[in-house]
């Protein structure tokens, strides 16, 4: 799925790199951290300011290429990239095995608004998939219940998953709260969470033959 999430584009993202400001990371000891070493408190909440995928190709150790995303038009297949490279050019993983060059990263930018920090999170694990698949959808629920200028609050997390292995942690983007945002174009700073409202407009009465269908004649 190449498409971005619909909140409001902050960082131009025409140049083709997917990182801004420090990249964040989880590992299995439940730990997330700043690879750069700036610090993160347990209690920190950051807006998510959108969420995409894109593929990158490494060699030993180096970035050699990225694709990003563009509107309206799928990333390439991750297969068939990886099929254009001969398997004896493929960088050898930490088993020592041939690994794949080509990968589907997943993509989250933050912002932390106590001091506006920017972060990137990118990953092409499972565990990653999951959690910014779910972030996606709980931003895309919000967005059909509130409109389109919502932004989540998160907190840096983790959650169990199944694996062939057993149960396993994951990385995990835990909403706690969520914010109106910007206007077209023109972001604006967090806001205060809005008062409590209905969700939506009531549907009228409607005689359950009509409503199903099936007030059919003979």
């Amino acid at each position: 799925m190449s498409d971005q999430s619909k909140l409001p584009a902050i960082f131009d993202l025409k140049k083709n790199s997917p990182i801004i400001g420090p990249i964040l990371a989880w590992n299995i000891d439940d730990d997330w951290h700043s690879r750069d070493g700036e610090e993160l408190k347990k209690d920190d909440v950051y807006g998510v300011i959108r969420t995409f995928e894109c593929m990158q190709c490494r060699g030993d150790g180096e970035l050699i290429d990225t694709i990003m995303p563009t509107p309206g038009d799928e990333l390439p297949d991750v297969d068939k990239l990886n099929e254009q490279i001969p398997e004896k050019e493929w960088p050898k993983g930490l088993d020592g095995q041939p690994r794949k060059p080509w990968v589907k990263q997943r993509v989250v930018h933050l912002v932390r608004p106590a001091d506006a920090a920017v972060f990137t999170y990118i990953n092409s694990t499972v565990g990653a998939r999951i959690a910014t698949d779910r972030l996606r959808e709980k931003v895309d629920a919000m967005q059909m219940l509130r409109g389109r200028f919502v932004m989540p609050l998160v907190k840096l997390s983790s959650r169990e998953m199944k694996t062939q292995y057993g149960k396993k942690r994951r990385p995990e983007f835990e909403v706690v709260d969520w914010r109106i945002v910007g206007g077209e174009g023109e972001p604006v700073p967090v806001l205060p969470a809005p008062p409590s409202k209905p969700i939506g407009t009531a549907p009228k009465d409607t005689p359950a033959g009509e409503f199903i269908n099936d007030a059919l004649p003979y």
